[in-house]
């Protein structure tokens, strides 16, 4: 049978395991636009609210440093002290207040160039001054997971949601390193908060739809599915996981119809097409399915999963000499290929990338 691409989830997490449908499904899981957490956010007057220009830790970057009246009250002239009980409380809290947001956005600069260590080091002196601004324990969160150092990024984001309950991009946070270490039921949980914070969250939409279709709960997932695509119309991981969804529901028609209405958006949306190659092999239209297949060649002439699955479908159809050719390329591509198998080679199985894309 053929194999069954998923495309990749906006949120960039880790590869879920391969499984089968139809010969073999590749889902991919995320948690932005970039490999990278974004760089954190520059404080504001409140130093617990985000400053991002978008839904999801990547949506838009960092912003800014921010000035003036808002970003704290800047110190006047003589006021930027060091602490002294003699002091007045209320110009004692300005320093800290100053303080806190200058390191802030010292650390997001260095996370922008990449200097995470320094930038940890920045967001955890400004914490010194503001230990409970939940923006600084996001950033410090940010930066711990770019540096590959889950635990500390996790227990950041956690303090962060303690601090600031309703901000719904930080339980979006949480519920996604959850999903990166292994632990979905918790993240359900956090995710299935952050929608209920915000419903157009799209991100979390997608990311909660990811685990419900890894806990085989179809018919909640195309909900949440849909509304990552009400966010992003051209999220083409949303459109190819809700095209799954529907087909395991045993409504490939209106799976296909998601796939088409996708590649109006994104006509070179590889992955898409081999979904809607296997749609339509469910079926039984193996020409159409063969035609999308050669489309998504046409677009990556090294796909291995179109070559693959064009190979299947031109065998049912007794082209058996076509169909040597693109399984000869198949098996040059990934290094063992049969029917309805694909075996990857040594790490191909765990990339955070999409295969498919261009």
């Amino acid at each position: 049978m053929t194999t069954n691409l998923l495309a990749p989830t906006r949120a960039r997490l880790a590869a879920l395991p391969l499984g089968a449908l139809l010969g073999m499904l590749l889902l991919l899981t995320a948690c932005g636009q970039s490999d990278v957490p974004e760089a954190g956010t520059a404080a504001d007057s409140e130093i617990g609210t985000e400053t991002e220009s978008g839904a999801g830790p990547d949506a838009g970057g960092p912003a800014g440093p921010m000035t003036g009246p808002e970003a704290g009250t800047a110190a006047a002239p003589g006021e930027d002290m060091p602490p002294d009980p003699q002091i007045a409380p209320e110009r004692l809290e300005v320093y800290r207040r100053n303080e806190a947001i200058e390191q802030n956005n010292q650390g997001v600069a260095l996370a922008q160039e990449g200097k995470f260590p320094e930038a940890i080091a920045a967001y955890e002196h400004a914490l010194k001054f503001t230990p409970q601004a939940a923006e600084i324990h996001r950033n410090l969160g940010s930066a711990y997971e770019a540096q590959g150092l889950l635990k500390k990024a996790l227990l950041a984001y956690k303090r962060a949601a303690s601090f600031d309950r309703t901000h719904a991009d930080g339980q979006f946070k949480v519920g996604s390193l959850l999903m990166r270490t292994q632990q979905p039921q918790k993240a359900m949980r956090a995710l299935r908060r952050a929608v209920a914070l915000d419903p157009d969250h799209g991100d979390a939409h997608f990311n909660l739809g990811v685990l419900l279709l890894q806990d085989d709960k179809y018919k909640e997932a195309v909900g949440h599915l849909e509304g990552a695509i009400e966010a992003n119309e051209k999220d083409m991981a949303a459109h190819s996981n809700l095209g799954y969804a529907l087909v395991q529901l045993g409504r490939p028609e209106e799976a296909i119809a998601v796939y088409r209405r996708a590649l109006d958006v994104m006509p070179d949306a590889v992955g898409v097409l081999i979904n809607l190659g296997v749609a339509l092999e469910v079926q039984k239209k193996y020409d159409d399915a063969a035609a999308a297949y050669r489309q998504a060649i046409a677009l990556k002439p090294n796909s291995l999963f179109a070559h693959n699955n064009l190979a299947l479908v031109l065998e049912q159809s007794g082209k058996e000499e076509e169909a040597a050719v693109h399984r000869r390329r198949a098996q040059e591509l990934l290094g063992d290929v049969t029917p309805g198998k694909v075996t990857p080679k040594s790490g191909e199985d765990k990339k955070a990338a999409d295969p498919e894309k261009k």
